[in-house]
């Protein structure tokens, strides 16, 4: 061997060794870096899993909420409407009808010894009590226009279970995408 050529061999093998311990020392660098960061990323997942679990706790609690308040009105109701009627009225007369008057008649009296008939001019009055007892049927047919305006006062109390309206529905959903989310970063499967 020709000692100009052992000479870059060395150099050759030293280049070689270190950057086999280079390419070691970097490996070993990303590995620890990967390890501080599953480090960080297994802490994440703990604070984000009981982030979530607090949030569905909240939900829950937010769910069984009702609201309770006071409406007032003040107001007035305008009416405007035709009533009908329709219907048949007995009404009862009984009472005594009192007569006083004077009744003139002419009347043909016939004359026996003249055999004639005679007009005679008579004055006869009249005072009675006639009596009356009367069921008189009268039937009504009317449309009668009605037109108020009624003054409404009222303290009205409102419930409102928000689990009821929409909101819970909403709040539901939620709800189970989180707990969804929280079972994914529970499952050990996943690897972090």
């Amino acid at each position: 061997m020709d000692p100009a050529s052992g000479g870059q061999s060395n150099w050759l093998i030293f280049g070689l060794e270190f950057l086999v311990v280079v390419s070691l020392a970097l490996n070993v660098a990303i590995l620890v870096y990967a390890w501080r960061i599953r480090g960080q990323v297994a802490e994440l997942r703990t604070t984000v899993t009981g982030m979530i679990e607090r949030a569905i706790s909240d939900l829950q609690g937010f769910e069984n909420l009702s609201m309770h308040f006071t409406v007032k009105v003040d107001d007035n109701l305008p009416v405007r409407s035709m009533l009908p009627v329709r219907d048949t009225l007995q009404i009862a007369l009984k009472a005594n009808v009192p007569v006083r008057q004077t009744v003139t008649s002419d009347v043909m009296v016939n004359t026996p010894l003249l055999n004639a008939k005679v007009p005679i001019s008579v004055v006869v009055p009249l005072e009675m009590q006639v009596p009356i007892d009367l069921k008189v049927p009268i039937e009504v047919n009317s449309d009668i226009p009605v037109r108020l305006d009624i003054p409404v006062t009222l303290d009205v109390p409102v419930e409102i279970d928000l689990a009821e309206t929409e909101l819970g529905s909403f709040i539901e959903q939620v709800r189970s995408g989180l707990a969804a989310l929280k079972t994914l970063l529970d499952d050990p499967d996943l690897g972090i």
